[in-house]
């Protein structure tokens, strides 16, 4: 038995979070808000070739465990992958959803999809980074 108390699992959880999980959540630039507008409305039409004007290349596509296989998604590519993007599950409800709904229902970043650093932002399973070129798509996960 630990002499460290009722609270050293507790601890030892928040000692362990990822750097994405511990990132304090913050309002998001006005910068993340404009690149939102016109990358949700491509998402939306299906332009794909906006989409990709909007992507960090190779997009990295992986899967919901650890385990599982990571894709580096080609620009050439991207048409391929883009409906599964859209009909992977958030996983943020207690029923089935997808990320085409959630999209929909977001017509702006919300307080709490950016870090505190302003420099990336989540929205449901897909992942955004501000760099040299602008903000860009550049993580996905989907549901195998």
């Amino acid at each position: 038995m630990n002499s460290w108390g009722p609270c050293s699992a507790l601890l030892l959880a928040l000692s362990c979070a990822t750097p994405a999980t511990a990132a304090k959540a913050a309002p998001c630039p006005d910068s993340a808000q404009s690149y939102w507008t016109t990358f949700r409305a491509a998402a939306l039409k299906g332009d794909v070739k906006t989409v990709a004007g909007l992507t960090r290349f190779p997009l990295e596509v992986h899967g919901p465990l650890d385990e599982s296989d990571e894709h580096s998604v080609a620009r050439s590519q991207l048409g391929h992958w883009w409906p599964r993007l859209l009909n992977a599950d958030p996983g943020l409800s207690a029923e089935a959803t997808t990320m085409k709904s959630y999209v929909l229902a977001h017509p702006r970043l919300q307080d709490g999809f950016c870090t505190a650093e302003g420099q990336q932002f989540r929205v449901g399973e897909w992942l955004f980074h501000l760099g040299p070129e602008g903000w860009r798509f550049v993580i996905a996960y989907v549901n195998e």
